[in-house]
């Protein structure tokens, strides 16, 4: 049996767990250049996801090491930057004379290097790429972007997530329901807000209820997970970013009649397209 017809067979044999996504403000012609670039893009963003959730979990760890009172410090807020070698962690305050870097380190992949900790205001001042992002980050601190409406599945504190968009000025900002069960991986909860010139000019919740993914029970574990998607004509980068981050397949059925398996693959993902001839309303 070939790789196609064992996915298919699995799709038909495994139970498919229903999450309801909302509908879309305006349905895009499928066609398969915009199939191909959906699909690149939900790559592209599920990847950068997880890097940039290592660089924000690796660099806390790396600040609390050479600033145990990190929890007394006024910061002003936490970028993370695309720079030459990895990702570059900024804890920054602002002052009169503006911001600056309170802690930094760079996540080159394996590991935080180049950590600098920088006591009172005596750190270097952030850079004008570094500041685009900050500016961002201050749209929600100061309460100018409204997010009273977002929802999420647990009671953990969200996490967020500024990824650069495809031109100067545009950003992804994504708030997502955080991990709060070792072997739970929740699918639920997420947003995304499209910024361009610190405005927001789209945005989207991934689903409207709530699923989580679990791994296992500690004697059995699942090879991977099967979920239908019905808001888009294939996998977001939620389902990119869970396979990654969980190192497990995610099997996703779209209402288009596709099924789509995307496998994590080298810390990235590969996304195979199954159709199950099987159109909506049919």
């Amino acid at each position: 049996m070939n790789r196609q017809s064992t996915l298919a067979l699995v799709m038909a044999l495994l139970p498919i767990t229903s999450i309801q996504a909302d509908e879309p403000a305006a349905q895009q012609a499928t066609t398969t250049s915009n199939v191909e670039q959906l699909l690149s893009d939900a790559i592209e963003r599920g990847k950068m996801l997880y890097e940039f959730d290592q660089a924000a979990w690796h660099s806390t760890d790396a600040f609390v090491a050479l600033a145990p009172d990190m929890a007394k410090l006024s910061l002003a807020g936490r970028i993370i930057v695309p720079v030459e070698g990895g990702l570059q962690a900024i804890y920054y305050g602002k002052s009169e004379k503006g911001r600056f870097a309170v802690f930094h380190g760079t996540w080159n992949g394996k590991a935080i290097v180049d950590s600098v900790y920088s006591k009172g205001e005596s750190g270097a001042p952030l850079s004008p790429d570094a500041i685009a992002y900050a500016e961002i980050v201050e749209l929600v601190t100061s309460g100018t972007l409204d997010t009273k409406d977002l929802w999420f599945c647990n009671k953990a504190q969200p996490n967020h997530a500024l990824l650069p968009g495809n031109a100067p000025g545009e950003f992804l900002l994504y708030f997502m329901t955080a991990q709060d069960k070792k072997e739970s991986y929740p699918l639920g909860g997420h947003h995304r807000f499209d910024i361009k010139d610190r405005k927001v000019v789209a945005r989207r919740a991934f689903t409207k209820s709530c699923i989580a993914m679990n791994k296992g029970d500690g004697r059995r574990e699942a090879v991977g997970f099967v979920i239908s998607h019905l808001l888009d004509p294939v996998p977001t980068e939620i389902h990119v970013f869970t396979a990654i981050a969980s190192g497990k397949a995610v099997f996703v059925s779209t209402k288009s009649g596709m099924a789509w398996n995307v496998e994590p693959s080298g810390g990235t993902a590969r996304i195979q397209g199954i159709d199950l001839g099987e159109k909506e309303g049919n």
